[in-house]
């Protein structure tokens, strides 16, 4: 819609994952680097918590798209309740049968599957999205898959990705055992108000705009309104993108942005900071 008015080659702030516009801050880049460094001394399992929008999923994606080549990922997007269906979703993407047989063969078919890989120079990293969703006993049962070792070097690592929810879980006096066994764990926290400018301006190089096109006022008023959340950052500037497009603007000014933010407040369900809080943040630089 507004593309060809700004000189970008496609939407900048799509709420959809890709990890062609990851930003890395300051917790992002920890996570990264914490998770890297489990993977290379078989860490049986790493967890990666944050808030809603805090760009888990992207993080995520971006691991996965940097892998070495002897590395199998096995992403679980869609997250299983039980340990039956997990099971299933490991089989399937380990190209196992699954449909009508017992869950212990199923179980020891992929610990097969697993031995194979290994045996061949490849290991095999499991990725959960939304595992806060998992039961206790599909927690139970990750537990278990991260125990098989092969040659002293365990046969599946596990990484877990969820909301603060997971990290309850994982405290859990039913889930001592499988706490135990996670070597890694980070938290993504929402984005600073000098990261919030760098994020935007960011995602506006990488569609090929050859300005900001955000001044730098506008892009704190976007931060003290999102709290600093990637989700909540790319709905206010893609709304200021459409406002100003409609009003033929080749700069979002904080007008333009205000505008959004009152429109929002007024009829729409976007969870944004009210203008008081919002204020206050402006003027505490926070």
């Amino acid at each position: 819609m507004y593309e060809a008015h700004f000189g970008m080659l496609e939407r900048p702030f799509s709420l959809r994952p890709d990890p062609n516009f990851f930003y890395v801050s300051k917790t992002h880049r920890s996570a990264l680097t914490a998770v890297e460094y489990g993977i290379t001394t078989d860490a049986p399992i790493a967890v990666i918590a944050g808030d809603i929008g805090c760009g888990k999923t992207t993080v995520l994606r971006y691991m996965i798209s940097q892998l070495p080549p002897d590395i199998r990922a096995v992403l679980i997007a869609h997250t299983p309740q039980t340990f039956g269906e997990l099971l299933s979703w490991i089989a399937s993407n380990l190209g196992i049968e699954f449909e009508g047989r017992d869950g212990v063969a199923v179980f020891q078919d992929i610990v097969k599957a697993l031995a194979r890989g290994h045996a061949s120079g490849r290991r095999t990293l499991l990725v959960i999205d939304e595992a806060q969703t998992l039961s206790f006993r599909a927690l139970e049962g990750v537990r278990m898959l991260s125990n098989v070792n092969l040659e002293q070097h365990p046969a599946l690592q596990v990484v877990l990705v969820g909301q603060p929810e997971l990290l309850d879980k994982l405290r859990s006096p039913d889930l001592v055992q499988l706490a135990q066994r996670v070597s890694i764990d980070c938290y993504l926290g929402p984005l600073t108000r000098d990261e919030t400018r760098d994020y935007i301006w960011h995602r506006l190089r990488t569609v090929g705009a050859k300005q900001e096109i955000f001044d730098a006022e506008s892009c704190d008023i976007v931060h003290a309104h999102s709290g600093g959340i990637p989700r909540l950052v790319n709905t206010l500037c893609d709304l200021s993108l459409v406002y100003g497009f409609a009003e033929q603007r080749q700069v979002i000014t904080p007008d333009i942005v205000w505008s959004v933010v009152r429109d929002r407040q007024a009829v729409g369900v976007i969870p944004i900071s009210d203008r008081a809080a919002a204020e206050n943040k402006l003027r505490s630089g926070a």
